[in-house]
């Protein structure tokens, strides 16, 4: 079975679409999606005894918690603060717009 069939069958969530949202209601609907990810990637990893899809799943997993779910908290704390979410990001190397 191929793993993408695998994977919707195991989440069909994976299948939905986003409806549209405001900025500070989309970052809070990534932090719930980034801690239902964890579940996911748990209920995943006890689907397969392969052991290069647990490397990819774990390798996923620790992206979406290390990373993705702390930018989505960034996110989530700034949009309520009122920022314009356009900070300088990783991709400008920190400096920022002029």
């Amino acid at each position: 079975m191929p793993v993408f069939v695998m994977l919707t069958r195991l989440s069909p969530e994976l299948l939905s679409s986003p409806r549209t949202m405001e900025d500070q209601e989309a970052c809070e609907a990534g932090v719930a999606a980034e801690i239902a990810n964890d579940e996911m990637y748990d209920r995943l990893l006890g689907a397969t005894q392969r052991p290069d899809i647990l490397t990819v799943l774990r390798t996923l997993q620790e992206a979406s918690q290390q990373r993705h779910l702390a930018a989505f908290q960034h996110c989530a704390q700034h949009s309520a603060g009122g920022g314009d979410g356009r900070g300088a990001g990783r991709h400008m190397g920190g400096r920022g717009r002029s």
